[in-house]
């Protein structure tokens, strides 16, 4: 079985080229901002900078974010306490409203009808309507 330029090519590549993917040059650092070796170069100074400036940030943000986080949480369990407390006082006075409303229909019911019993009942006369007083 012959191989043709291209496959061979493909394959002769990927034999050269795989133990130099899988091997290490240099060994990382255990952790994103290990301090700095002796006589590091530029690139490496600048992202251990800005990985330093990163994490300030980070951290600055997840502190503002805890205490937001507090503060939000004790607005909604104060807004909540006012709002069972409003209520509360909203139910009592629509009570004593409907109540103050049942007295006073009863007394103009009571008027109206004669049926009052505070007073002596009005007497109701009936008279034809064609004759005169």
């Amino acid at each position: 079985m012959r191989l043709s330029p291209i496959k061979l090519f493909l394959l002769s590549s990927c034999l050269v080229a795989a133990p130099s993917v899988f091997a290490m040059t240099e060994t990382q650092p255990s952790t994103p901002n290990a301090p700095l070796p002796d006589n590091p170069s530029l690139g490496r100074v600048i992202l251990y900078k800005t990985g330093q400036t990163l994490e300030r940030i980070g951290n600055a943000t997840q502190r503002g974010a805890d205490k937001a986080s507090e503060k939000i949480q004790r607005k909604w369990d104060n807004t909540k306490a006012f709002g069972a407390e409003t209520t509360q006082v909203m139910q009592e006075k629509a009570s004593d409203v409907q109540q103050g409303a049942e007295k006073k229909w009863e007394q103009t019911k009571e008027v109206v009808t004669g049926n009052r019993s505070d007073t002596t009942p009005v007497p109701i006369e009936q008279k034809s309507l064609s004759q005169a007083n």
